[in-house]
């Protein structure tokens, strides 16, 4: 998000206090206001020596005795009061809410961190979509909220679509027409075409839709979230590769309202 407002980055890292030893990775850290960095291979433990402007929140896997997974959120001292944190059970997500003001909109943004191990991993469970839904439902349940959510979720969604067309007859014959709220849900999607957004995506990515990838698009399609591969930025048509130059498994998901702030969405992988 730019235009004299807030960058913000995010990597898988494998192990964030190894990069933070290199000047290389130190530059990308100050090139931007808030950083999400997920396999953070952290323990409560330790402590990250950043720059003077920076501090940090992390959650990080408890229930394996190896250090592993592990999310961390780096941000400007200057956003301190903008970034309010949720205390959350689950260990896939990393919560805060940024504040309406910072951005010049008329509601707040809650973010969502998110690291989705491997399907084929022994840390993997189809459970971490529900979780993550449930998290965000019991978040949002009070007030409106913008949604972004941002991370590696492993999941393989190819160019199947993230949304649902109403079938006309259908809100014709249960009188649906006649509640605005529910129109609103209904065709939230028709956002997007109003701000010159495709509906269609695009993915370089081959691989065959797995599990994951069905499960996250569900989760898009039931609270009107749209991955923004592909359809804004320097990756808009392409739906650049993001894991090992083979697949597409890291994603920024957001509200329809959102897509207009957004001037800048380039991908880069980190080795």
């Amino acid at each position: 998000i730019n235009n004299d407002s807030l960058n913000i980055c995010f990597l898988n890292v494998c192990g964030l206090k190894k990069r933070l030893l290199s000047p290389d990775f130190i530059d990308i850290l100050l090139e931007h206001d808030i950083c999400i960095f997920v396999e953070t291979m952290l323990t409560d433990l330790d402590n990250l020596n950043l720059p003077d402007d920076y501090i940090y929140v992390t959650k990080n896997r408890k229930k394996f005795k190896k250090a592993s997974g592990g999310i961390v959120v780096i941000y400007r001292k200057s956003l301190e009061k903008e970034l309010n944190f949720y205390n959350t059970e689950s260990q896939f997500v990393l919560w805060f809410k940024l504040s309406k003001s910072i951005l010049s909109l008329n509601s707040d943004v809650i973010f969502g961190c998110v690291y989705v191990p491997p399907e084929n991993s022994k840390y993997s469970t189809i459970e971490a979509f529900e979780e993550l839904e449930n998290e965000l439902n019991i978040l949002t349940n009070t007030e409106n909220f913008y949604i972004a959510l941002v991370g590696d979720f492993n999941s393989k969604t190819g160019s199947l679509p993230d949304y649902i067309i109403p079938d006309e007859s259908v809100v014709s014959m249960f009188d649906l027409d006649c509640d605005a709220d529910i129109l609103d849900y209904l065709y939230d999607y028709e956002n997007l075409t109003r701000n010159k957004i495709t509906l269609q995506r695009v993915s370089q990515c081959t691989c065959r839709p797995n599990k994951y990838g069905h499960r996250l698009l569900e989760l898009c399609r039931k609270n009107n979230l749209y991955i923004a591969n592909s359809r804004v930025g320097s990756d808009k048509d392409i739906g650049e590769k993001t894991c090992n130059d083979s697949s597409v498994v890291d994603y920024l998901i957001i509200s329809s309202m959102l897509f207009h702030m957004i001037f800048i969405l380039k991908l880069m992988i980190l080795y």
